[in-house]
């Protein structure tokens, strides 16, 4: 039985495995730890930062419509004080209540409504047809003066006293002229009530508009115009106390992209010296000429997606760019009935917003982080814990392959690893069972191939003793044979010298000469025969004429084939360079012409 496994095994082609690219275990133990929580962490960065920018875009938007409602709302409400005034002076004209042609009524009147409207507008002025003009100012120190001036005297300020009257002679400007201010013009152009161009004030210096509205009597006819300057200070206060995030912005322009008002502190107008004798005038800020960063981006950026500012008609919801810093842009127009387009323009950085989500997220990634680093360290204990017991079955399956078949694997805490334990100690205890059986079935066969080899030499020295013996008889008989071959072949020459031999005799005494030597040389080849059994031949190159030679081969072969009746023809062209003999059975020749 182990003849035949043995005779299966050495005679079956062995099966080709394909070898893999192999990875290790612990690769693949610690990968799946890895990829779940680096998944993990992605998708919550992901949905954190999503969400985050999310909820900043909602909040930002919010926060832009809280803001731009509450802008609109104090301008609409502002903006309609020094309207509100006019119409109701106006009113007065109508019902017979305020007389235009008596000044100190008129004086007194706009007195009384300073009082009432004082935190809201800084100049309350009526103008006749004439030139003429009657107004209450607030000084700088909150107390009141009345103005006056007509078209030949100029203006003259005065304080005022408990009761309205004239006090004292604060200043006189001979220079003024009420036909030159925007309010008056436009009051004598128009027939609705408007506003006027804004100006710088300059007696305060102050940023200010004027609402101007004519009066008509009953015939239609235009009586004079009534006006009441409004700083624009108090709605750059106003918008200053808005919070836009930690750094954001609000500013109104107009079409033309002039400022009429911001949240920042720098100021809005500025002193240009570029006149000439050393003369100063002051002008505005337009939006890219102010210091302010985020305000200077952001008109610049207005600029540069819609060419110009006065073709936004609509609210617009924009994003730029600054620095590697993205900011929100709102942009909504405000008008009213009296002519005003201005735009209101909200801008915050986004970092205001995403200060504080961008913390939370850091602290997110640094957690998900050390999830992934204890990850990785459970991963590397649990593929120690599993690689430990197949590096020790490895190392013991190593130590097999080397030889040493005593391999034992102990028990394991892990199941799946005891019982692979257990079936390598029963493999372990086959394999030495069979290498033992191998072992036993070689020392027999040993004992068979001594008592083989030792009969097989016998053979050998009992067939070399023959060949020797048969090499020896050989010689003798060659040498038996030499003696009368030498006296055929000496007999044979004396002959074929003979002069009086026929030419048929002749011939036949070569055919004698040519077979003895030809004899001659068998008993030589049966020599050389015996030599190459005994590995003492000896080889040397001669020259042969190879006429004669094939001349013998011919003769030799014709006496065969007449022994056998057989017909033998043989034709060269070796015998001559003009004939060509032909030989033919029974010794018959003839000689034909050469083709």
């Amino acid at each position: 039985m182990l003849n035949q496994q043995s005779n299966h095994i050495t005679t079956s082609e062995p099966i080709k495995l394909q070898r893999r690219r192999s990875i290790p275990l612990s690769l693949i133990l610690i990968a799946p730890f890895i990829m779940q929580i680096f998944v993990a962490v992605g998708l919550t960065n992901y949905l954190s930062i999503r969400n985050g920018q999310k909820a900043v875009n909602d909040v930002t938007t919010k926060l832009w419509t809280d803001i731009n409602a509450r802008v609109n709302q104090y301008l609409s409400t502002y903006l309609a004080t020094p309207h509100l005034i006019n119409r109701i002076n106006v009113d007065d004209v109508r019902t017979g209540k305020l007389d235009l042609q008596d000044f100190p009524a008129i004086e007194h009147h706009l007195y009384l409504q300073m009082l009432q409207f004082d935190s809201a507008v800084s100049t309350i002025d009526f103008g006749n047809l004439q030139g003429d003009m009657r107004g209450i100012n607030t000084l700088k120190n909150k107390q009141l003066a009345i103005l006056m001036s007509n078209h030949s005297a100029g203006q003259y300020e005065y304080s005022v006293d408990r009761d309205g009257n004239r006090s004292k002679l604060l200043q006189t400007n001979h220079e003024y002229d009420v036909k030159t201010k925007g309010w008056y013009k436009k009051g004598c152009k128009n027939t609705m009530p408007g506003w006027s161009d804004i100006f710088i004030n300059g007696e305060s210096g102050a940023l200010t508009i004027s609402a101007y509205r004519p009066v008509f009597d009953q015939n239609n006819s235009r009586l004079g115009i009534f006006a009441v300057n409004l700083r624009l200070l108090d709605i750059s206060k106003f918008l200053a106390s808005l919070q836009v995030g930690k750094s954001g912005r609000i500013f109104i322009v107009q079409k033309n992209g002039i400022l009429v008002a911001s949240s920042q502190k720098n100021p809005i107008i500025f002193s240009s010296s570029n006149l000439p004798n050393g003369q100063r005038k002051i002008q505005r800020f337009n939006g890219q000429e102010t210091n302010d960063v985020l305000i200077n981006e952001a008109s610049k950026y207005l600029m540069s997606k819609f060419g110009e500012i006065g073709k936004i008609d609509h609210k617009q919801q924009l994003y730029f760019t600054k620095d590697g810093q993205q900011n929100f842009l709102y942009v909504s127009p405000f008008k009213d009935k009296f002519g005003l387009d201005w735009l209101v323009v909200v801008v915050m950085p986004e970092s205001d917003f995403m200060e504080q989500i961008n913390a939370k997220t850091r602290t997110t990634i640094l957690l998900c982080v050390l999830a992934l680093a204890v990850a990785v360290i459970f991963g590397i204990y649990t593929s120690y814990w599993i690689l430990s017991p197949i590096n020790r079955l490895n190392k013991a399956s190593q130590e097999i392959t080397k030889g040493n078949l005593d391999q034992k694997i102990q028990p394991e805490n892990i199941q799946e690893l005891d019982k692979l334990g257990q079936i390598f100690n029963e493999m372990s205890d086959q394999l030495q069972a069979s290498f033992h059986t191998l072992e036993q079935a070689n020392i027999q066969l040993e004992k068979r191939v001594e008592e083989r080899t030792a009969e097989l030499l016998a053979a050998k020295i009992i067939a070399d003793n023959a060949n020797q013996a048969k090499s020896e008889f050989l010689a003798n008989i060659s040498h038996e044979l030499r003696t009368p071959i030498n006296g055929i072949l000496g007999y044979a020459q004396i002959l074929a010298r003979s002069k009086v031999l026929p030419e048929k005799e002749r011939y036949g005494v070569n055919i004698i000469h040519q077979c003895g030597s030809h004899l001659l040389t068998l008993i030589n080849d049966i020599l050389d025969i015996s030599k190459i059994e005994a590995r003492k031949l000896e080889l040397a190159a001669n020259t042969i004429h190879l006429p004669s030679l094939l001349q013998g081969i011919v003769e030799i072969s014709q006496i065969r084939a007449d022994q056998k009746s057989l017909n033998f023809c043989c034709s060269s062209a070796l015998f001559g360079h003009r004939y060509r003999r032909w030989y033919c059975s029974r010794g018959s020749e003839k000689i034909i012409p050469s083709l």
